[in-house]
């Protein structure tokens, strides 16, 4: 869980700074700006609750879906990538949802974290879908997982 849960903020983080880079619009960067800040944080709080069960990971890095989805990313910009990244934000947190929705229910630091960063996830959610909404961009509400991680 750690390492996945982090792997998505970090990918957040990271492409918040794309955005900072590229030629995006006012409100894509505004929502990256916010994102990655909300994302750095729950890093740290991620890793400081996986250290209370004894469970560390020495930086968090993006897995390779993520990576590819960076990739993307670096080679757009302005109105495509803009929409791009819109549509990254709402596949990451999409899978996030299930993750920390999977992971809440068991009842050790990082279960309690999941429980409590649960909301947060699904509100940010419910912002990058509107986004994509008036983009064009799908966003499906994301599914709970069938069984718990």
């Amino acid at each position: 869980f750690l390492s996945a849960a982090t792997s998505a903020s970090e990918f957040i983080r990271q492409a918040g700074a794309l955005a900072e880079a590229k030629q995006s619009s006012a409100a894509a960067k505004a929502t990256a700006s916010v994102l990655a800040e909300k994302h750095a944080k729950l890093i740290s709080d991620a890793r400081a609750a996986g250290k209370t069960d004894g469970v560390e990971i020495a930086q968090p890095s993006v897995d390779g879906e993520q990576q590819g989805l960076l990739g993307k990313l670096q080679g757009l910009d302005g109105a495509e990538f803009d929409r791009a990244l819109i549509e990254a934000y709402v596949f990451v947190h999409q899978r996030a949802i299930a993750l920390y929705r999977g992971y809440a229910e068991t009842p050790d630091s990082l279960g309690k974290f999941a429980a409590a960063t649960s909301p947060q996830i699904t509100t940010d959610y419910s912002k990058v879908a509107e986004m994509a909404a008036m983009s064009g961009a799908e966003a499906a509400e994301p599914q709970k997982p069938a069984v718990a991680n």
